[in-house]
């Protein structure tokens, strides 16, 4: 798979980046919303992971510009975020599941090998490296 990791900062993008690419997956990173916007435009990739909380630029805004995007309609977004109840903060119609920090390999590894249930009905684990997903954007 084609993957995004959108973060302001480097080594949590370096980090998960070098998870991916060691668990199989073509992964390339951005530090900021117009970087992840160009990035996405020219890769098209299966997932991006997005940070709310990016720098100057907020999370939430960039996902939107990325769903008004026909031809990136098809990418999963994934909220990742250290905001405490993120999901009420997270527009279910932008984001097809929250992660909330500290994300575990364990838990990256299952959203990218099985979409976590991203294909499924809303599912939520109540621990630390959480997950929240809602039905994918038809």
């Amino acid at each position: 798979m084609k993957l995004l990791f959108v973060d302001d900062d480097h080594d949590t993008t370096w980090t998960f980046t070098e998870l991916a690419k060691l668990m199989g997956h073509e992964a390339i990173s951005a530090s900021n919303g117009s970087e992840a916007l160009a990035q996405a435009r020219r890769i098209v990739p299966d997932f991006i992971f997005l940070d709310v909380l990016l720098g100057a630029d907020d999370g939430r805004d960039i996902c939107a510009q990325l769903r008004g995007d026909r031809a990136l309609s098809g990418c999963r977004i994934v909220a990742v975020t250290g905001i405490q109840h993120a999901h009420a903060k997270c527009d279910p119609t932008l984001f097809d599941a929250v992660l909330a920090k500290p994300v575990t390999l364990n838990l990256l590894e299952d959203l990218l090998n099985s979409n976590a249930g991203l294909a499924g009905r809303l599912a939520a684990r109540d621990c630390r490296g959480a997950v929240e997903t809602k039905p994918p954007h038809d």
